[in-house]
C-alpha cells in the first residue's frame, strides 16, 4: 500500500534537522510533504509546560537545539536550513502562522482573525519560497467551524487538519466545506511511546491493508528516533508526498 509522509516543521529545532532528513529520504527513495510554519518561533512560551522532571527529556529535549533562536523570536520559515527544500523534489505547504498561538488559541478566534493569520502566513511563505502555498495543515490539528470557513476562502487544493482513514470534505450541520481534507492516520512515532518494536509493528500492519498518511517532526524522529524512522522508511516502500495521494482523489472531488 502507499504511505504518504507529512513532515511538520513547527520550530527552528525542526528546521535545523531538515537537511539530515532529506538525506535519509533520498537514501530510501522517499518523498514527503513539508508543512512549514511561519512567523516567530515561540517555543520559549511553552517552557512552563515542560517544567520539572521532564525538562531535559522528550518532548522538551527536541526543542533545545533551537531554543536560543526562539528566545530571539526568529522566524521559522526564514531559517537557512530550509533553503534545501527550495530546489528539492518534495512538496512544501503552509503550516499556519505563529504555531504556538495558533494551536493554543484558535478556538477563541473568529473567521476574520483566522483569515488574517492565514493571509499573513501566505505572505511570509511566498516571500521566502517564491511561490504561493497550495496546501495547508493546521498547527496542532486545531480546528473550528470558524477556521473551516476561513480556510475555504483561500482555495488551497487540500488541507490536512484531522485524524482519519480517507480523504473527505468536513461537514457541520447542513454546511459542507469546500476544502478537501487529507487526514493523518496515526500519531507520530515520537507520540506513540517508547516501544519501538510495537510502533514499527503497527505501521507494518497498517501498510499491509491501507493507503495512509504518517506524520513526523524532524527534531524528534531525526534526532532521537532515527533508527526507528529508518526502519519505517524501509518497510513503507517509498513514501510519497501528500500531493500524489491528493491527485488520486478525482472521484471524490468531481
Amino acid at each position: 500500500m502507499t504511505v504518504g509522509l507529512r513532515v511538520d516543521v513547527d520550530s527552528i529545532a525542526d528546521a535545523l534537522a531538515v537537511p539530515e532528513l532529506l538525506l535519509l529520504l533520498k537514501k530510501y527513495d522517499s518523498k514527503a510533504t513539508f508543512f512549514i510554519t511561519t512567523g516567530p518561533d515561540e517555543t520559549v512560551r511553552n517552557i512552563s509546560h515542560y517544567s520539572g522532571k521532564n525538562f531535559f527529556r522528550l518532548p522538551m529535549q527536541r526543542y533545545i537545539p533551537g531554543l536560543f533562536q526562539s528566545i530571539l523570536r526568529r522566524n521559522v520559515e526564514s531559517h537557512p536550513s530550509l533553503g534545501v527544500l527550495k530546489d528539492s523534489c518534495h512538496e512544501i505547504g503552509l503550516h499556519g502562522y505563529r504555531h504556538y498561538e495558533w494551536m493554543n488559541y484558535l478556538n477563541k478566534k473568529n473567521k476574520v482573525e483566522i483569515s488574517n493569520m492565514i493571509e499573513t502566513g501566505c505572505k511570509f511563505f511566498e516571500k521566502e519560497f517564491g511561490v504561493s502555498p497550495r496546501s495547508f495543515s493546521s498547527p496542532g490539528f486545531a480546528t473550528s467551524e470558524e477556521y473551516l470557513l476561513a480556510l475555504d476562502d483561500f482555495g488551497f487544493d487540500y488541507s490536512s487538519d484531522f485524524y482519519g482513514f480517507h480523504p473527505f470534505y468536513p461537514e457541520a450541520g447542513d454546511k459542507k466545506f469546500d476544502t478537501l481534507q487529507m487526514p493523518v492516520r496515526i500519531p507520530s512515532p515520537c507520540e506513540m511511546g517508547n516501544d519501538e518494536e510495537k510502533i514499527l509493528g503497527k505501521i507494518k500492519e497498517l501498510n499491509k491493508k491501507y493507503h495512509f498518511i504518517l506524520y513526523i517532526h524532524p527534531s524528534c524522529e531525526i534526532l532521537y528516533r532515527k533508527k526507528l524512522l529508518e526502519s519505517i522508511l524501509g518497510c513503507a516502500g517509498n513514501t510519497v508526498a501528500l500531493r500524489e495521494l491528493y491527485e488520486n482523489t478525482a472521484d471524490i472531488r468531481s
